[in-house]
């Protein structure tokens, strides 16, 4: 049973945070929210911040609850309170808000123009490889934008919406002009990213629905990193601007055939082995010339062919060029489709 939307106003020590989750959006981006948040769930112990640009901070949080499993809560602006795992806490933009440890605050002088981003900052300086920052949808640029680079500086995850998968799209193009992020995803790969454990721990095959249960050695845009430079260097291909969810999917198909349990080892293995580039390389590719090079193909559609022209210049009436007419070709045609 979903919990009811409520103001939390009491301060208690609670239990220390593990993790991070910050989301900056707009309200009105509220498909984006809903499909980003679709994988949240409890026991992940982790935080969630909802930074909403805007004055619908209220209006948004019952909408959120009622898809979430975890609580669904709006701060008090007036009082010093504790954040706990597993909640969502929702906080508008128009208030600058400061957090210490577990602890959660208004500040006294209001909100400035780089609120947001400021309160990141903090959240990276105090977190650091515990923070996964999302930067959703909306129609407001952020401001300050350039200093976020300190979330992924200090071992954090900066992620960002594919602009071109939203309506509400200025906010992340703000954020893409001025730093880089460590994934450019859209609303469902975020989703997947949320759902994974703390960012300074493994992904798990199940979590991404493609890798093992394994820990990863480094970060995992490094990894990846790592992965296509070995690659590139190899066989001359870069695959560097690929989605990363791309590249894992491909990756994956060549540890099931190699038997190998986690990214680490495909890395290891590709790093020692480097004709395993070339079959990342093929696995990699769209091979649109396979099919011109499979011979019973052709034979088979050849003979479709001349079977088929066969029945169009024994049963139709042919046009002084010598081949059937355009309108009995479409007549059979349809006949035989249907």
């Amino acid at each position: 049973m979903m919990s009811k939307v409520t103001t939390q106003s009491a301060f208690s020590e609670g239990a220390p945070l593990t993790g991070v989750v910050a989301i900056l959006s707009e309200a009105q981006a509220l498909d984006a929210l809903e499909q980003c948040m679709a994988g949240l769930s409890t026991g992940l112990g982790r935080t969630y911040l909802l930074l909403v640009h805007g004055q619908r901070a209220a209006w948004l949080a019952p909408q959120l609850q009622r898809l979430l499993p975890i609580p669904v809560l709006v701060p008090a602006p007036q009082d010093k309170m504790t954040m706990q795992p597993d909640h969502l806490y929702v906080l508008s933009m128009q208030q600058g808000w400061t957090v210490q440890g577990n602890a959660l605050w208004a500040k006294a002088d209001g909100c400035t123009e780089d609120c947001a981003a400021e309160l990141l900052l903090e959240l990276a300086a105090q977190y650091g490889p515990d923070l996964k920052t999302v930067i959703l949808a909306g129609q407001t640029e952020l401001p300050g934008a350039a200093d976020l680079r300190a979330v992924t500086q200090a071992g954090g995850q900066l992620l960002v919406l594919a602009p071109e998968t939203s309506h509400y799209s200025r906010l992340p193009r703000s954020v893409l002009a001025q730093t880089r992020p460590t994934a450019v995803l859209g609303a469902e790969d975020l989703a997947v990213m949320l759902s994974a454990g703390p960012a300074s721990s493994a992904l798990t095959r199940e979590q991404l629905g493609l890798l093992g249960t394994a820990q990863l050695p480094q970060p995992l845009d490094k990894v990846l990193a790592s992965v296509t430079e070995t690659a590139r260097q190899h066989t001359g291909q870069d695959f560097a601007a690929y989605r990363w969810t791309t590249l894992l999917r491909r990756i994956d198909r060549r540890m099931q055939q190699l038997d190998l349990q986690t990214l680490g080892d495909y890395q290891r293995w590709l790093s020692n082995h480097p004709d395993e580039a070339t079959a990342l390389k093929d696995e990699l590719l769209i091979n649109g010339t396979r099919f011109f090079r499979d011979r019973p193909a052709f034979a088979a559609l050849e003979e479709a062919l001349r079977s088929w022209f066969a029945v169009l210049t024994a049963t139709l009436p042919l046009g002084e060029s010598g081949f059937p007419r355009v309108p009995a070709v479409k007549k059979l045609t349809l006949l035989r489709c249907s």
